[in-house]
């Protein structure tokens, strides 16, 4: 295949199971707040956030998996698949032990100061049922986070040798063991720990489909100490210190809110609501991210073929994709977003805080996102230390802003500051990126952004108005006359955004080609209608 085809192929495939995953898990997030509480799955998010800062402690060994076996497959080095395999598991086995033996005593002594600090005061941290939810919770994240990080080089086999069709069908069936676990515990009466034993499963299942897949797709893949090479440990080192710093602003701008709403507001139940918010930014942020899921090791291909003239092309092409989806989608959900939340966790609720924050973290999004393209590109090329610094701005900026906004506005002034500092961030990186591809930010604005921008203002004012006429003037106080309700909304916007986008400002000759021979589009019914003016012209 070319690397078109590869990316629209392995694109296609992570899209189907990126779309999958996002309906199962809001399924399962309105699921699991009606049967636990809002306060408990705001303890749940809490956990969540304390793993994914636990997860800063691998100094980003993995992040390195998928390029290696890329680069070798490109090179016909696949016997070399093993050298990374290896030496990613066996590192990761010594590195799990001592992680759970330094973690586990460490992490209960800050609970202790955790209880000490909450024991005569009121809030949800001085209820000794939280106390103990969270000492076991906690404990065991790290035993499942250790264990986690061995599959890891199992599953970078797949993503190397751009399989993603497997990678995404593995995907859609621990969808399946995650809803009948989360199902069966919670309605047995496990409460929040139900939600960890389900973890616990999947990953187990998961970890034993990933292993043979990896020696299916790759057979001349062997794991034994002969492999362990400690050029390609330091390889892996070198690459992966890297993106840690990234990694840390993501966590910054994605976990620390919770963290600073429970401990800072000591208040679990407006932890629960901001994550309602959050997990719906997050599930529609993975559609547009899915179309950078296939590039870094297509990027690492043309890198090894020095192939720059296609690496600028790449990476302006799919700028420009990322914010023809990203925009119009961002307008829709946060202009709906009065009517979208109590359609999908239940009216006579007062969700003002789960709306707000949901809007306002999609606007910084749209920042997050269109960066992921250039992202993709330079981890390709082997250049973490772009993103690396990247992170550091968008991690300074965002714990400055946070206290203080917070300190001066309040609650609110956590989302702002992080909306801030993704802008921030990305309008530095989109200068870095002009001595690395040799294109400018002018250059990105008129050939990617500029197009998606225009077309998607007639979506937000569409979405905004027609919600709050819908919510204001008609009796939509149920899930089904909201979904009726959007769904009207959703037509009209679709509408609208495909007669809008119908340009040849938008879309040239290389574009409708890659739509018609690449995406083979020309088979969708009304296709070619909707192009037709655009070849006329």
């Amino acid at each position: 295949m070319s690397v078109k085809q590869t990316i629209a192929r392995n694109t296609a495939f992570n899209g189907l199971g990126r779309i999958w995953e996002a309906v199962i898990g809001l399924v399962l997030v309105a699921y699991i707040v009606s049967v636990i509480g809002i306060e408990h799955y705001g303890l749940w998010g809490v956990v969540a956030a304390f793993t994914g800062y636990v997860a800063l402690f691998d100094v980003g060994f993995g992040s390195g998996y998928a390029k290696y076996v890329a680069e070798y497959a490109a090179k016909g080095q696949r016997e070399k698949i093993s050298e990374v395999v290896t030496t990613g598991l066996i590192f990761y086995v010594g590195f799990g032990a001592l992680f759970i033996g330094i973690l586990w005593p460490l992490s209960g002594l800050l609970i202790d100061v955790l209880e000490h600090f909450y024991a005569d005061g009121t809030g949800s941290w001085s209820n000794a049922e939280n106390q103990a939810e969270i000492r076991f919770l906690v404990h065991w994240s790290i035993v499942l986070f250790a264990v986690g990080n061995c599959v890891a080089p199992f599953t970078a086999v797949q993503s190397g040798l751009q399989r993603m069709g497997i990678t995404n069908l593995l995907g859609v069936g621990m969808s399946f063991v995650k809803l009948g676990g989360t199902v069966y515990y919670l309605e047995n009466g496990y409460g929040v720990r139900g939600l960890l034993y389900t973890q616990a499963w999947v990953l187990g299942v998961y970890f034993i489909a990933s292993a043979l897949t990896a020696f299916r797709l790759c057979p001349e893949l062997r794991i034994a100490p002969r492999h362990v090479s400690s050029a390609m440990m330091g390889r892996l080192f070198q690459f992966g210190w890297r993106t840690q710093v990234a990694r840390l602003a993501n966590l910054i701008m994605f976990q620390t809110d919770v963290l600073v709403i429970a401990f800072l507001l000591n208040n679990l139940a407006l932890v629960g609501l901001y994550q309602i918010g959050v997990e719906l930014a997050n599930k529609m942020r993975q559609v547009p991210v899915i179309l950078f899921s296939a590039l870094i090791p297509a990027v690492s291909d043309l890198e090894a073929r020095d192939d720059h003239d296609r690496l600028r092309q790449l990476y302006l092409r799919s700028t420009k994709y990322a914010a023809l989806i990203t925009l119009p989608m961002v307008a829709f959900t946060a202009g709906t977003a009065a009517l979208l939340i109590p359609t999908w966790q239940g009216f006579g609720e007062d969700w003002h805080i789960s709306i707000g924050a949901l809007q306002w973290l999609l606007f910084g999004y749209i920042a997050n996102i269109l960066a992921g393209s250039g992202v993709s590109v330079v981890l390709g090329m082997g250049r973490p230390e772009v993103q690396m610094k990247s992170g550091l701005i968008s991690l300074t900026v965002n714990i400055a802003l946070t206290v203080l906004l917070v300190k001066t506005i309040g609650f609110w002034g956590i989302p702002i500051a992080t909306v801030i500092s993704m802008y921030i961030s990305w309008g530095w990186f989109l200068h870095a990126m002009r001595e690395i591809v040799e294109v400018s930010p002018a250059q990105v604005w008129r050939d990617a952004l500029r197009g998606a921008v225009v077309a998607t203002l007639p979506v937000a004012l569409l979405a905004f108005i027609g919600s709050r006429l819908l919510i204001t003037n008609t009796l939509i106080d149920t899930r089904l006359s909201g979904l009726i309700a959007l769904a009207f909304m959703l037509i009209l916007c679709v509408a609208s955004y495909l007669w809008a986008i119908r340009r040849r400002a938008i879309f040239g000759t290389a574009d409708l080609d890659f739509m018609d021979t690449t995406l083979k589009l020309k088979h969708l019914p009304g296709y070619r209608l909707w192009s037709r003016s655009l070849r006329d012209e």
